[in-house]
C-alpha cells in the first residue's frame, strides 16, 4: 500500500486564483510560492514569498487569501521536513477557508489536513474530514477523485478491504480522466493490494497491470517500481516464489534508476522474503539485515517493520535464538512508537511469542499470545487456528496436556476451514480461466459439439485439479509436520548443550556477585558510622562495589554461536551505563556470519577494554565504535574519542589488547594526543569457510 505522493498535496497551482476575475498580487505572490515548491526550493526566495504573501493578507482581509497563506505555509514546512507546526497551520487554512465561499480551498486544506492525520494513524478525524471535503468537492471532478483515493487508503487501512474496492471502481474512472497519472498509478496499486487480501488475485493482477501501462508510457520509474513489488508480493502469496523473486529484482532495477530509495528497500525486502520461501535461510538473513540498516538510517519504520517480522523467521528458521532475541528488542521499541493493532507491531508479538516457546519460556509466550488475542477488533489479528497450534505446544511444554490437546484440536478445525475456502478460492480462479477459453473458441468458430467437448473436458480437468490438490496439501502438511518434530528435536539438544556451557559461567559471576559485593557492601556499612571523612570512603567503596557488578555481568558474554559480532556490538553499545560521554556505533557490511566465534569473541573483548579506558581516563565528550568489513574479507575495528591522550598505549589494559588482537592476527594502530585517541584492528577473514 502507498500513500498519494506528498506532491500532490500541493493544489496551488491548479486551484490558486480560481474563480476569480482578477489576479491580485497576493494571489501572484502564491503562484510563486508553488513554483518553489515544484522545485523543492527552500531556500530564502520562498520564506520571502511568504513573507511579501503575509503583508497582502493583512491588506486585504480577505479570509480565502488567508487560507491559503496558511496552506503555503503548512507546505513550505513539509518540503522542509519540519511538520512541528503542520497541523496548527492546516488547521487555521480550513478555519478561514471556511469563512469563504471558495468550496475548492476548503475542500484541498481538508484533504491535505486528512493526510496529514493519516500519518499518525489518526484515521477516525479524518474520515469525518475527508467527507467534509468531498462534500465540498461536489463541482472539481479532479479533487473529489484525489479525496475518494485517499478515502479508499483509508478503507484499506481500517482492514475495510470491500469498502476499499468499492472506491476504487468510481476513483480509477475520475483519475484516469482527469491526466492525474501519478495519483492514477498509486490507486491502482492500492486497489490491487484491497483486491489481494480479498483473494481476489485475477483482480489485483489486472488492476497492477493497468497502473504498469500508464507508468511506463510516462516513464514513471518509481511507480513502476512500486507496482512491481506489488507484484512480486502477489506471487509470492500464491507460492509462486521463481517469479515473486524475478519481480523483486525488476523492482529493484527501476527504483535504482528513479533513485527511490524506499522502493528499493521494498524490493530488496521482497527479493529476502522470496529467499526465506525457498529455504535459503542464509542469504535472506545477509539482505534483510542490509534492508534494516538502511531503513534505520533513513528513520523509515515501515521498512524496518516489514523487514525485521521476515528476519526474524530466518532466524528462528536457522535456531539463531541470540540473533533473534536482539531484532526482538529493536522491534519492540519501534512497535511502542505505533498505534496499538500495527500489523507491524502484531507481527513483532507473533515472533516474540515463537521465540519465547522455542527457548523454553512457555507462560512468557503465553503471555504474548494474550496480548496478541487483544487485538481481535484490529483486522489484523493472526488467524486463531495458528494461535491454537502455538498454545498447544506451550500448555504441552507446562504439563497440561489436556488443556494442549483441546488447543491443537481447535488448531485443526480452523485449519481445515482455511483450507476449505482456499480450495474454493482456487476452483473459481479455475472456473474464470475456462470461461475466457471458452469466449476463445466461440471466436473461433468451432463447432457446437466442439464447444460441449471441450467444456466436459474442462470440467473434468478441473475435477482432477482439484482432487489433486487436495491431495497435494496433504503431503505437504504431513511432511511438514515431520519436519517439525524433527527440528524441535534438534533444536531441544541444542539448547540444553548451550545452557551446559553457559550455566558455569554463571555460576562463577554468581558467586562473585553475591560474595564480593555483600562484603564490600557490609564495609560500607561499617564506615558510615566512622569519622568525618567516611563520605568519600563510602563513595570510592560504592565505586568499587559497581565496578565489580559490571565485571560480574561482563564475565556472562553473549553466545557467539549464533548472533553475529555486528548485532552484539550494537546490542552492548546500546546499553553502556550514563557516563556523560556520547557513543556512536556504525557498521558497513554484511556477511557478519562468516567472522569465526573465537575472532568475534575477541573482538568483543577489545570493544570492551576500549571503551572502558575511554569512559574512565580520556575525559571525552564523544566516542564512536565501527565496524566494517568489505568483500574481500578485510574486518576494520575502530575505537576513537574526542579526549586527551592518556598515555594508555603502554598501560595494562592496551596490553591486553594488544595480546587479543595478536592472538586472530590482527594488526593495531594507536594514535593519540591531545585532540583525541583512534585505536585500528585490522584482520582478513576468510569469507568463503563461513559459507
Amino acid at each position: 500500500m502507498k500513500r498519494l505522493p506528498v506532491a500532490i498535496l500541493i493544489f496551488a497551482s491548479l486551484w490558486t486564483g480560481c474563480g476569480r476575475n482578477t489576479k491580485t498580487d497576493v494571489w501572484r505572490v502564491f503562484d510563486e510560492c508553488t513554483a518553489l515548491y515544484n522545485l523543492s526550493d527552500t531556500t530564502g526566495a520562498w520564506t520571502d514569498a511568504l513573507e511579501r504573501a503575509e503583508k497582502l493578507a493583512y491588506e486585504s482581509g480577505d479570509s480565502a487569501v488567508w487560507g491559503e497563506l496558511y496552506y503555503q505555509k503548512a507546505c513550505y514546512d513539509i518540503s522542509c521536513g519540519t511538520g512541528d507546526s503542520v497541523g496548527a497551520f492546516l488547521e487555521k487554512s480550513i478555519e478561514c477557508y471556511g469563512n469563504s465561499d471558495d468550496d475548492d480551498g476548503k475542500a484541498k486544506a481538508g484533504f491535505t489536513y486528512a493526510q496529514y492525520l493519516n500519518m499518525f494513524s489518526r484515521y477516525d478525524d479524518s474520515e469525518k474530514i475527508l467527507q467534509t471535503a468531498l462534500a465540498h468537492a461536489s463541482g472539481n471532478d479532479s479533487l473529489r477523485a484525489l479525496i475518494s483515493a485517499e478515502l479508499m487508503f483509508l478503507r484499506i487501512s481500517n482492514g475495510d478491504m470491500r469498502g476499499a474496492v468499492d472506491y476504487s471502481n468510481s476513483v480509477l474512472p475520475l483519475l484516469l480522466q482527469s491526466g492525474d497519472s501519478s495519483s492514477y498509478i498509486v490507486a491502482c496499486g492500492n486497489a490491487g493490494v484491497a483486491y489481494r487480501r480479498l483473494g481476489m488475485n485475477d483482480s489485483a493482477m489486472l488492476v497492477y497491470q493497468k497502473g504498469l501501462d500508464v507508468a511506463m508510457k510516462f516513464r514513471d520509474y518509481e511507480s513502476t517500481a512500486f507496482l512491481l513489488n506489488n507484484l512480486s508480493v502477489l506471487y509470492c502469496e500464491q507460492e509462486r516464489y521463481g517469479e515473486s523473486l524475478q519481480y523483486a529484482r525488476k523492482a529493484a532495477a527501476y527504483a535504482e534508476d528513479a533513485g527511490a530509495e524506499i522502493e528499493y528497500l521494498s524490493a530488496l525486502a521482497n527479493e529476502g522474503i522470496s529467499y526465506i520461501k525457498i529455504g535459503d535461510n542464509r542469504k535472506a538473513v545477509a539482505l534483510l539485515r542490509d534492508v534494516y540498516a538502511r531503513g534505520e538510517s533513513i528513520n523509515y519504520y515501515p521498512a524496518q517493520l516489514k523487514t525485521i517480522n521476515h528476519l526474524l523467521a530466518a532466524y528462528m528458521q536457522l535456531g539463531q535464538y541470540d540473533s533473534a532475541a536482539i531484532y526482538i528488542r529493536k522491534g519492540e521499541d519501534m512497535a511502542s512508537k505505533l498505534p496499538v493493532g500495527n500489523n507491524g507491531s502484531a507481527g513483532i508479538l507473533e515472533a516474540k511469542a515463537n521465540l519465547q516457546e522455542a527457548t523454553g519460556d512457555y507462560r512468557g509466550a503465553l503471555a504474548t499470545i494474550a496480548r496478541l488475542e487483544a487485538l481481535a477488533d484490529s483486522n489484523i489479528v493472526l488467524p486463531a487456528y495458528k494461535l491454537n497450534a502455538l498454545k498447544s505446544h506451550c500448555y504441552a511444554g507446562l504439563g497440561d496436556y489436556r488443556t494442549a490437546y483441546r488447543m491443537a484440536s481447535d488448531a485443526h478445525e480452523g485449519l481445515d476451514s482455511v483450507r476449505s475456502v482456499e480450495a474454493e478460492r482456487k476452483l473459481s480462479e479455475y472456473t474464470a480461466r475456462f470461461r475466457t477459453q471458452e469466449k476463445e473458441l466461440e471466436i473461433s468458430r468451432l463447432t457446437e459439439s466442439n464447444l460441449r467437448q471441450e467444456s466436459r473436458i474442462m470440467k473434468l480437468t478441473a475435477s482432477i485439479v482439484a482432487i489433486l490438490a487436495v491431495v497435494a496439501v496433504g503431503l505437504v502438511w504431513l511432511v511438514s509436520r515431520r519436519r517439525s518434530n524433527r527440528q524441535r528435536t534438534e533444536i531441544m539438544l541444542a539448547r540444553k548443550y548451550i545452557d551446559g556451557l553457559e550455566s558455569e559461567r554463571s555460576r562463577f559471576a554468581r558467586e562473585l556477585h553475591d560474595g564480593v559485593c555483600n562484603d564490600l557492601l557490609a564495609i560500607g556499612m561499617e564506615m558510615k558510622s566512622g569519622n568525618a571523612d567516611a563520605g568519600s570512603a563510602i563513595r570510592n567503596v560504592e565505586k568499587i562495589r559497581g565496578d565489580l557488578r559490571r565485571i560480574s555481568h561482563e564475565m556472562m558474554p553473549p553466545s557467539f554461536q549464533h548472533a553475529g559480532i555486528d548485532e552484539i556490538l550494537s546490542d552492548y553499545m546500546s546499553h553502556l551505563p550514563d557516563s556523560g560521554i556520547r557513543f556512536s556505533y556504525s557498521s558497513e557490511g554484511s556477511d557478519w556470519q562468516a567472522v569465526p566465534s573465537n575472532v568475534a569473541y575477541e573482538l568483543y573483548r577489545i570493544t570492551q577494554e576500549a571503551v572502558s579506558n575511554t569512559m574512565r581516563h580520556s575525559g571525552a565528550t564523544e566516542a564512536y565504535v565501527r565496524l566494517a568489513m568489505d568483500r574481500r574479507g578485510i574486518l576494520t575495528l575502530d575505537i576513537g574519542d574526542n579526549g586527551h591522550n592518556s598515555g594508555e598505549s603502554a598501560g595494562v589494559g592496551m596490553r591486553t589488547i594488544r595480546d587479543r588482537a595478536a592472538s586472530i592476527g590482527g594488526e593495531i594502530a594507536y594514535e593519540g594526543d591531545e585532540r583525541g585517541t583512534e585505536l585500528k584492528i585490522t584482520l582478513k577473514i576468510d569469507i568463503d569457510a563461513g559459507k
